[in-house]
């Protein structure tokens, strides 16, 4: 009931005092006397505690919330007008590329756009938390910072005595990441559209790269039929139970890099495709020219082996299609081909100079592998693993890092090599390709030469020398 109910005035204002009605229900009226001065306080103190209370709390669950939908989307959604290549009207490619390729092009560009639906029809079904942080974070399996820290590992730790797996993967891995980077600048061809895509990714200069061929999925195809090839070989060495794990795991890395690409929205099922296929000839080319190479012109080549090697190298580069749009793959090129000539460089230093000086080559026969700390798993065996990688990783990291960083800027007067990748982070919309200087490409070149070569010659040497190998 209102307080003015019953107040009446008279015609100069002033207010009249009525009795108030017997049928008055007292019970509708506050009984102020009873409410004393303290309990009022009190009482309101207490609602004043719990505002505050569920404020924090509201709070705290809106900025957990925020957080959260931060990293469960963590995406870019791209506007495909604008950031994104491989999206220009056709006219726009069919005047800067040859008949040709124009037509591969367009012939291909139907299957990439026929897949919008069921992609969008993956990430609406299966998209969670869970599975946007798992494969957000697995996708750096295929990452630089990955190759490059755990590639030499393959060296530095052996897993046999008498066979040499690092030179497969990285032939494997350089020439996977050269060809799909090859067929992406040639054919052009665009990511899945975002939106309707959500692109879930750490990477974001990855986004701005083609989409088919994938080279995550050429790289998981390369390594794991490589890796079952060799488990086959050698079955009789497992116990079933090992057999199971060894290709339970084989079997989920390879799901988690190629589903992970389509669920997290970056590439399509053509681009999956393509990327196999790169990544099963790759590997046939390499297990076709294996032992001509490692066990025939390595061990008995003059110097003109790793000049040779460096030279191809550089045809391999300068002989590059370029894209029609920005795009970074061909700095991921440059990088592996120089890990290459590197590694030729570092194993042929090894065959040459032999027993005679280096204390870990114990015969002609594959001169360049580290021999095993110990034959059983102790103590002792396991304090030199670890001394190995502490001495390893931050050997790598001191060149890549330092040595590098402070040849690029005082020397070459460059703020980075990385010049693509910065310009494509930072256009507003989607610019010509600009071919890079020679010098950039032979100085990031000789940069990840320099890795392989730290990491197979310049590390085994320090080890040597604190007495690990």
């Amino acid at each position: 009931m209102h307080n003015d109910d019953h107040l009446e005035t008279d015609e100069n204002g002033l207010l009249l005092l009525k009795s108030i009605p017997e049928s008055y229900d007292f019970s509708e009226t506050i009984d102020i006397k009873t409410r004393s001065r303290n309990n009022t306080t009190s009482s309101q103190m207490n609602n004043t505690t719990r505002m505050r209370k569920r404020s924090r709390t509201d709070s705290v669950v809106s900025s957990i919330m925020d957080a959260v939908e931060q990293i469960k989307v963590n995406n870019e959604h791209t506007d495909m007008n604008t950031k994104d290549p491989g999206l220009k009207p056709d006219d726009f490619y069919k005047k800067r590329m040859s008949s040709l390729r124009y037509t591969l092009r367009t012939l291909l560009l139907s299957f990439v756009k026929n897949e919008t639906k069921p992609l969008v029809y993956i990430q609406e079904n299966f998209r969670n938390f869970v599975l946007d942080e798992y494969f957000i974070y697995s996708a750096n399996l295929g990452s630089h910072f990955f190759y490059v820290i755990c590639l030499p590992m393959t060296r530095w730790i052996p897993i046999s005595g008498n066979h040499d797996y690092s030179r497969d993967l990285i032939y494997l891995l350089a020439f996977s990441i050269y060809l799909s980077g090859l067929i992406k600048d040639y054919l052009c061809l665009p990511r899945p559209k975002a939106p309707p895509i959500i692109r879930i990714t750490h990477s974001e200069y990855t986004t701005k790269e083609y989409g088919a061929p994938s080279s995550h999925t050429a790289n998981a195809t390369a390594v794991t039929f490589y890796v079952l090839l060799q488990l086959c070989l050698s079955i009789k060495q497992f116990s079933i139970k090992q057999i199971i794990l060894f290709f339970g795991m084989i079997s989920m890395y390879y799901t988690t890099l190629t589903f992970g690409r389509l669920y997290s929205g970056m590439h399509g099922f053509f681009d999956l495709e393509s990327g196999a296929l790169i990544g099963l000839l790759t590997l046939a080319v390499r297990l076709v020219s294996k032992n001509y190479l490692d066990y025939y012109l390595l061990p008995k080549s003059s110097i003109l082996y790793p000049i040779g090697h460096v030279l191809f190298g550089y045809c391999l580069l300068f002989f590059h299609t370029h894209p029609v749009e920005m795009c970074p793959c061909y700095e991921d090129s440059v990088s592996f081909i120089g890990v290459v000539g590197g590694l030729e460089i570092s194993d042929w230093l090894c065959y040459k100079l032999g027993q005679n000086y280096l204390p870990w080559v114990k015969s002609e026969s594959l001169s360049y592998l580290l021999p095993l700390p110990l034959n059983e798993v102790t103590d002792s065996n396991t304090k030199v693993i670890l001394l190995r990688l502490l001495i390893g990783v931050s050997s790598v990291l001191l060149w890549k890092e330092v040595i590098t960083v402070f040849i690029t800027k005082k020397i070459f007067k460059l703020k980075t090599t990385s010049i693509l990748s910065n310009k494509t982070l930072k256009q507003e919309e989607i610019k010509e390709f600009e071919q890079l200087p020679i010098t950039v490409v032979l100085l990031r070149y000789w940069i990840y030469a320099g890795i392989a070569i730290v990491s197979c010659f310049v590390a085994p040497v320090i080890f040597s020398v604190f007495g690990l190998v």
